[in-house]
């Protein structure tokens, strides 16, 4: 699939509303968390504050898959850590903070899977999908996935977002196909408010056999 094919076909699938409110959550948590850690010492919120954005993160990224009835499900690491996985075919989307939209983030076991992966049927989809009150959406096993990081990351200040890309993962995960999405640019909402409060999301833990460290994400 040509790179104009792939952009248009993932816009298509996930929708303006889907990936606005991915952008907004994002544009909203940057301040938020680090207003939250603003009184800690420089050193400490340095070290805390980055925690909290991707917890808080994760949280909205699978809210919005959930509020847009995709398929989605929080993967448990070996290690204990946890990744938000989303699915809407033939594209399949984690989340991760970077230093540079086109920068490639830490290696890490799921990465390198998801990227060569060549059947929805290998993903660690069993079992409940983060989803609420509807049927569980179909994934057609013959279809080859896609994989796209959308990666985000602050703006020179490091309290407001400064970028929000989605790459086409390359195989082996250490590399794009072809220029990301400017997705801040395309979906950005324009105002801080708050993020639309739906329930608490109801996760489920699937161990996918990554040793990925707690800090990878």
């Amino acid at each position: 699939m040509e790179y104009w094919q792939r952009v248009k076909a993932f816009e298509n699938e996930f929708g303006v509303d889907f990936l606005r409110d991915v952008v907004h959550g994002l544009e909203v948590l940057y301040p938020e968390t680090f207003d939250e850690t603003a009184e800690l010492p420089s050193v400490y919120q340095r070290y805390l504050r980055p925690h909290l954005l991707r917890t808080k993160a994760e949280m909205a990224f699978l809210t919005a898959a959930q509020r847009h009835e995709l398929v989605a499900a929080a993967i448990e690491n070996t290690s204990g850590d946890v990744h938000a996985l989303i699915v809407g075919e033939p594209f399949v989307l984690t989340l991760s903070k970077i230093a540079h939209p086109r920068l490639s983030p830490r290696p890490a076991r799921f990465r390198t899977l998801y990227s060569c992966y060549a059947s929805f049927g290998q993903f660690p989809l069993e079992g409940d999908e983060f989803t609420l009150d509807h049927e569980t959406v179909a994934i057609n096993d013959e279809a080859q996935p896609i994989y796209v990081l959308i990666g985000h990351g602050p703006d020179a200040s490091y309290r407001e977002l400064g970028f929000v890309y989605a790459n086409f993962v390359a195989p082996g995960g250490v590399g794009y196909l072809g220029p990301g999405m400017d997705l801040l640019e395309r979906y950005a909402t324009g105002t801080v408010g708050s993020i639309e409060e739906i329930g608490e999301p109801r996760v489920d833990l699937h161990d996918d056999g990554d040793e990925e460290d707690a800090q990878s994400g």
